[in-house]
């Protein structure tokens, strides 16, 4: 017997699960291209994500499109809102489905609790069928609270009890992302950038939790926001730029700019037709786009999108990834 039979023999085959098993969508082409290399991927499943910034940059609303397009592969949508903030009726207005067996909520008291849930959640789904989609949004780690900081309570708070969250978060992730790999759950973490008041050199910016998300994180994202999106006077949205921090299923700091309105959540069309625009497979002369032989606005050629779906489906037929060498 050679060594290669006495190895199989003593430690068995290797694993089946050696890369990404699927992909779920963002709903944004672009932004699945920065995460994934490909316009029709996007968040890796059987994986830990992160998605983080500043206050108000988008966090909620990629996770709730996350949540959205895994209802769309047949899947179930889990949210644990820690903050106590989520909108439910703006987010069925952007399409999620709340009705059971499609929909789970859940606001736990405690992080202990809040993880407690992700592995019920992956050992049931993985027991009936490890291959259906699902994806669990933690809205957010800075709203976690350990049950050693619920206990000390307010006037008892010490070192020891600030410092818990961090070792929660590690000896959690640890267990939580060898569960997840087995499935094909989508596990995204919402998280707040912190200032690091008195660092003179290096990353001034830090995010609740410790190092462990670092870590356990295949994909890590930043989200900041680049400018405003006005109509005549009136400010109706902002762009958002996001960025690939950290990225073990891709090339790393990728970048994806995309426009979000403040009544509809993603502007879609208009995302998508700016980044055709920027990479010159739309042109035309200066100020107009020269789309189905006639010189067009880009708010009409949006406007397009919106309301015609031949249109739609012909400029998202425009994004063709290209051959990587």
């Amino acid at each position: 017997m050679g060594a290669t039979e006495e190895l199989i023999k003593a430690i068995g085959e290797n694993d089946s699960n050696q890369d990404v098993s699927d992909w779920l969508s963002t709903g944004i082409l672009p932004l699945n291209k920065a995460i994934s290399g490909k316009f029709n991927g996007g968040f890796p499943m059987g994986r830990v994500s992160e998605i983080y910034g500043g206050e108000s940059s988008g966090k909620t609303l990629i996770a709730t499109r996350a949540l959205i397009e895994t209802q769309k592969k047949g899947g179930i949508a889990a949210l644990l809102d820690f903050e106590h903030a989520f909108s439910l009726s703006r987010a069925e207005k952007l399409g999620l489905v709340t009705e059971p067996g499609k929909w789970i909520y859940k606001q736990p008291t405690t992080a202990e609790e809040g993880f407690g849930i992700i592995e019920k959640i992956c050992d049931i789904v993985r027991k009936a069928d490890s291959t259906k989609p699902v994806t669990i949004a933690v809205d957010s780690i800075a709203s976690m609270v350990t049950k050693a900081e619920m206990d000390a309570g307010f006037d008892e708070g010490n070192m020891k009890t600030r410092l818990s969250l961090s070792v929660c978060m590690s000896s959690s992730l640890k267990i939580i992302t060898g569960i997840i790999s087995k499935t094909n759950v989508t596990l995204i973490f919402l998280n707040q950038t912190r200032d690091n008041p008195g660092i003179m050199f290096g990353d001034k910016e830090s995010q609740p939790g410790g190092k462990a998300m670092k870590f356990y994180a295949s994909l890590r994202i930043r989200l900041g926001k680049k400018g405003k999106i006005k109509d005549g006077d009136e400010i109706i949205g902002e762009e958002i730029m996001a960025k690939t921090i950290k990225n073990k299923v891709y090339r790393p700091f990728k970048e994806c700019l995309y426009h979000s309105n403040f009544d509809t959540g993603v502007d879609i069309e208009s995302t998508h037709i700016s980044y055709l625009v920027d990479k010159g497979i739309l042109t035309g002369p200066t100020g107009y786009i020269l789309y189905q032989d006639k010189k067009r606005r880009q708010k009409e050629l949006v406007k397009m999108c919106r309301e015609d779906a031949v249109v739609n489906a012909d400029i998202l037929s425009m994004f063709i990834d290209e051959v990587e060498t």
